[in-house]
């Protein structure tokens, strides 16, 4: 019988959603406070040394399209996202004996150094319940805050410019993750905002692995921290 692995991500995404989604069916949903938006800003995908950290970059440009529903619940808001970073790609040159996804770096004879051609892909699909506060004395003003869960799938690639031989690593590139965010959004008219989000994701449960000449490798990511500036239509 095959083994099934459940993480602490998907166990604890679980009891959120049970915890949420009873409340969000139950409760009265506004139909008539929908709104959608789009933003952009960098993701800080920074990785362990040895794992990835030398030839991968540890920022990404990324873009989000976002959708939501004002007061599911009081002041609460349910929103859905799809995020996807710019492919970033990145030329590395390694020596002998340094580090390179989990394994020291071995040239052959007559080969001085390693130079690696890398590609990192990211995309994501979520929801996040944020709880509204409203700034006293300026109801343009609104803070939001609040825990999310995402769908994350994250390619990863190192092509040797001088053998041609490419390695992915798309083991294990699946994974459910948990998400803080926290948003400030400024309304300049009744319809059209803009906001500022600040978010925090565990991606260090993203470990892709890939296996070449008997070798396993393997890239180890940090959590990561996004900014975001984007603006919304209220419908």
């Amino acid at each position: 019988m095959q083994n099934t692995k459940i993480t602490k991500s998907t166990v604890i995404a679980g009891l959120f959603l049970t915890l949420i989604l009873p409340e969000v069916a139950l409760a009265k949903i506004n139909l008539q406070s929908p709104y959608v938006g789009i933003s952009v800003g960098i993701r800080q995908n920074g990785l362990y040394l040895g794992q990835g950290d030398n030839v991968f970059k540890s920022r990404q440009p990324v873009g989000e399209f976002f959708v939501g529903l004002e007061e599911v619940f009081p002041s609460l808001n349910l929103e859905i996202n799809i995020e996807k970073i710019i492919d970033r790609k990145k030329q590395s040159t390694l020596n002998e004996g340094d580090n390179l996804f989990g394994q020291t770096v071995v040239l052959p004879v007559g080969i001085r150094e390693l130079n690696l051609n890398t590609k990192m892909q990211f995309f994501s699909a979520g929801v996040d319940v944020l709880y509204k506060i409203k700034v006293i004395n300026c109801e343009n003003f609104s803070f939001l805050f609040g825990p999310g869960i995402k769908i994350a799938k994250l390619n990863l690639s190192a092509k040797n410019t001088y053998t041609g031989n490419e390695t992915k690593l798309s083991n294990g590139n699946t994974k459910t993750l948990l998400k803080l965010s926290a948003i400030c959004e400024y309304m300049v008219t009744n319809n059209y905002g803009l906001r500022g989000l600040v978010s925090w994701e565990n991606t260090s449960v993203l470990s892709p692995t890939a296996r070449n000449n008997g070798y396993k490798y393997t890239a180890r990511l940090k959590n990561t921290i996004s900014y975001k500036l984007g603006m919304l239509f209220k419908f």
